[in-house]
């Protein structure tokens, strides 16, 4: 599939959607209660070569180069001043349907860092600003954010910590290697080909399997979800959102069978685009993005999460500081 065309408006909205997460990015560094101008985002080199481009739109050479110059200031001007207008509209739509799990605060033309119960949030806005997650030195960091997709989705179908994690290579095993785990914890529904394993050298696609069992009947009827997680920026590109984990088992799995597998994705970014959203909704069955992690994480019960928090590789402050050295975590007062 060719890549993506970003209309200008599209491309608007996106270096909105990054200018937000630079501003949460100052004012995690600056530390709880501290007020940072939206201004100061809009000074990273990023931003200001989108300003030139998007507010200098081709045209033929003019023989008045002042002319030009002024009239490609005040577009700039312009641009800059709608551009951090759409940007506190996306901040302040996070804060909204977050409510008080949003770790920050608008206020004005500032943003304030408050803190938040488990630092999903600032987990995930931290991993979503690595610019090349594939480096060795974040596997760890991978690792806890495809854990803590099952943790997160087993909380929000009501069986907190019945996940098991799969991915690859951060769980150590291919797929192959996992099957008779599964089949330990959903005795007798997971059935397969030893013949068909052979050629299975990665995780299948699948980063996490979740699971909740009605009643103590076994060998069939759990609710089986497959998680596949898209850390990298180039999630879309990749076609992260058009991959299908429970295709990929039905190549190697006799029982449970495609049709009883469903699919979910999960980033770590704040869907904002609409046409983003339903595409990635549409192809990717059930999104968990940014939003959806850190408010499942913050109304879970604080004994339950504890517990289940500790089955990550690393915690999540550890893989926090592991990708952004200048963050200063903060809770907020009981």
């Amino acid at each position: 599939m060719l890549p993506r065309r970003q209309s200008a408006n599209k491309s608007t909205r996106a270096s909105a959607v990054e200018n937000a997460d630079d501003a949460e990015m100052l004012a995690l560094a600056a530390g709880a209660g501290v007020d940072i101008p939206m201004d100061d985002a809009l000074l990273d080199d990023r931003v200001s070569e989108s300003i030139v481009e998007a507010a200098s739109p081709e045209q033929e050479q003019s023989s008045d180069v002042g002319a030009t110059a002024i009239e490609d200031a005040l577009r700039s001007d312009a641009y800059a001043e709608g551009l951090l207008g759409l940007t506190s509209e996306v901040i302040a739509e996070r804060g909204t349907l977050l409510g008080i799990a949003y770790p920050f605060a608008l206020d004005g033309n500032h943003i304030r860092y408050l803190g938040s119960k488990t630092h999903v949030y600032e987990f995930c806005l931290s991993i979503s600003r690595v610019a090349n997650i594939a480096v060795v030195k974040y596997r760890k960091a991978i690792a806890v954010f495809e854990q803590l997709t099952g943790l997160a989705m087993s909380c929000f179908i009501g069986s907190a910590g019945q996940y098991y994690y799969t991915g690859f290579p951060g769980s150590g095993s291919a797929i192959a290697a996992h099957l008779p785990g599964l089949n330990s914890v959903m005795p007798g529904e997971w059935r397969w080909d030893v013949e068909t394993l052979k050629d299975r050298a990665n995780d299948g696609g699948v980063d996490a399997v979740v699971w909740k069992r009605p009643d103590d009947r076994r060998d069939v009827g759990s609710l089986v979800f497959v998680g596949n997680s898209g850390c990298g920026r180039s999630w879309y590109d990749s076609n992260k959102h058009r991959e299908r984990p429970s295709g990929e088992l039905a190549k190697i799995l006799s029982r449970p069978m495609s049709q009883h597998l469903h699919d979910f994705l999960a980033l770590p970014f704040h869907l904002y685009d609409r046409q983003e959203w339903i595409e990635a909704s549409d192809e990717g069955v059930f999104v968990l993005d940014r939003l959806r992690l850190a408010a499942i994480a913050e109304a879970q019960n604080n004994a339950v999460w504890m517990r289940e928090v500790a089955r990550l590789a690393i915690s999540i402050d550890d893989a926090i500081r592991l990708l952004n050295g200048s963050a200063s975590l903060a809770s907020p007062a009981n």
